[in-house]
C-alpha cells in the first residue's frame, strides 16, 4: 500500500484592501504575489518607522499624548488609553499607506491588469 499522503493546513487571511476606499477593490481582490510581498514589506517598513519615531507612520500624523489626553506627558505612544486608540489608528494608516503605494507600483508594472475584479 502507498504511504499516507501528507496534509498541509494553511490559515489564510485577507488584506483589508477595502480600507483604501477604491471602487471595485475589496478584500477578495486576487493580487499577484509580487504585490502581496510588496505590501507586506512596505507595511513592515512603515510600522518599523512608526515604532522608532515616536508615532510617525508614513504620511500619517504623529501620535503624541499630553496631560490633556490623560497621559503623563511623556509623549510615549502608549502612555494613556486614548493613545492606544490613536496608536491603532496610526498602525492602520501604516497599512493603508503601504497598500496604496504597492497598488500604484502594481498599476505601473501591469497597466492592463490593475484590478482583477475579485477572486470569485
Amino acid at each position: 500500500t502507498p504511504p499516507p499522503k501528507a496534509s498541509i493546513t494553511s490559515q489564510c487571511a485577507r488584506l483589508p484592501l477595502d480600507a483604501l476606499n477604491v471602487s471595485d477593490l475589496g478584500t477578495d481582490e486576487a493580487l499577484n504575489i509580487d504585490t502581496v510581498l510588496e505590501i507586506m514589506q512596505r507595511w513592515w517598513n512603515n510600522y518599523d518607522a512608526f515604532s522608532n519615531s515616536n508615532g510617525s507612520c508614513g504620511s500619517s500624523s504623529t501620535v503624541v499624548c499630553t496631560d490633556e489626553d490623560g497621559g503623563n506627558g511623556s509623549g510615549e505612544p502608549n502612555d494613556c488609553t486614548r493613545c492606544e486608540t490613536m496608536r491603532v489608528a496610526a498602525v492602520r494608516n501604516c497599512f493603508v499607506d503601504a497598500a496604496a503605494r504597492s497598488m500604484l507600483t502594481h498599476r505601473t508594472r501591469h497597466p492592463n491588469r490593475t484590478i482583477h475584479g475579485g477572486a470569485t
